[in-house]
C-alpha cells in the first residue's frame, strides 16, 4: 500500500515541541503531525509512546492531555497515558471524526481545543470506559 505521505524523523521524536510556549500550562499529545498542527499540540508520530518520548514530554512540566485517534490504533496509547499520569480526552465530536484535524476543518481550532480540554479526565476507570465507546476499529 502507498502511504499518505513520506516522513523521516529521528527515533523517539516529538513533533511540534518548539511551539509549546512557557506561558501555557497544558500540552495536548496527538498521534499525528497534522492533528498537532491543527490544535497547536505535540505529536508522537504513531500510536506508541517510547520511554524517551515520555521523558521529553515530562520535561515540559505541563498538564498533559492525550487525544488519541478515534480508531482501534488509538487504544494502544491508553495504558501508557494512564501509566504516565496523563489525562485522556474523548470529545463528543469523536463520534463523527477520527481525529483533531478532521474536527478542526469543520469546527475550527478554538472549539476543538476547548472541547479537548473540557473532555479530559484522569480517572483510569472512566478513561477505559470512554475508550470502549469512542475508539472503534
Amino acid at each position: 500500500s502507498t502511504p499518505k505521505y513520506l516522513n523521516t524523523k529521528p527515533p523517539h521524536f516529538v513533533f511540534n515541541l518548539d511551539r509549546q510556549k512557557p506561558d501555557r500550562n497544558i500540552v495536548v499529545v496527538t498521534e499525528g503531525d497534522f492533528d498537532a498542527i491543527s490544535i497547536d499540540g505535540i505529536a508522537l508520530g504513531n500510536n506508541t509512546l517510547s520511554e524517551e518520548q515520555a521523558s521529553i514530554i515530562k520535561q515540559l512540566k505541563k498538564k498533559t492531555i492525550l487525544l488519541p485517534d478515534a480508531d482501534h490504533a488509538g487504544n494502544e496509547l491508553i495504558e501508557p497515558a494512564i501509566r504516565e499520569g496523563w489525562s485522556v480526552s474523548f470529545p463528543e465530536w469523536m463520534a463523527e471524526f477520527k481525529d483533531a484535524n478532521a474536527a478542526t476543518v469543520k469546527y475550527g481550532r478554538a472549539f476543538v481545543l476547548q472541547s479537548v480540554i473540557q473532555s479530559a479526565t484522569d480517572n483510569a476507570t472512566r478513561i477505559k470506559v470512554l475508550a470502549k465507546k469512542y475508539l472503534r476499529g
